[in-house]
C-alpha cells in the first residue's frame, strides 16, 4: 500500500494486491481489522496484536474485535521506517569509522574464528 501523493487533501490510501492486481482506495479514517493491518505492515497478526497490547499502535475495540485506523497505521509505518533507516545509517557509519569497509571475506572469517 502506498499513500496517494498526487492529492494529499484527499486522504486516500492506494493498495495494489500483487496476485490479483486489484487496487483498493480507502480513507485515512477507515478502520481495518487486525489481519488487514498486519498485512499492511507486512507482519504477522500475533505480532500486530502485541503492538496493540503494548500501546505502540492505537486501536479501537468494536465488540470483541480490535480495529486500527489507516492513518494510525501510516503514522506507525513512517516512524518505524525512519527508525530503521537511522539504524542503518549509524551502522554504516560505524563500519567506515572502524575501517571494516576495507576487510575482505577471508579477514572477516579470521576475526570471527579467533573468538
Amino acid at each position: 500500500m502506498k499513500k496517494n501523493s498526487n492529492n494529499q487533501n484527499a486522504n486516500l490510501l492506494v493498495s495494489k494486491e500483487e496476485a490479483s492486481q486489484q487496487i483498493q482506495i480507502v480513507s485515512h479514517d477507515t478502520f481495518l481489522t487486525t489481519l488487514q493491518a498486519a498485512e499492511f505492515l507486512n507482519v504477522s497478526e500475533p505480532y500486530l496484536v502485541k503492538l496493540l497490547e503494548n500501546d505502540e499502535l492505537p486501536f479501537t475495540k468494536i465488540g470483541n474485535c480490535r480495529k486500527v485506523l489507516v492513518k494510525d497505521l501510516l503514522t506507525y509505518k513512517e516512524q518505524r521506517d525512519a527508525k530503521r533507516r537511522q539504524i542503518i545509517r549509524e551502522f554504516s557509519a560505524s563500519i567506515y569509522e572502524d575501517g571494516l569497509d576495507e576487510l575482505d571475506y577471508e579477514s572477516v572469517s579470521q576475526i570471527i574464528n579467533e573468538d
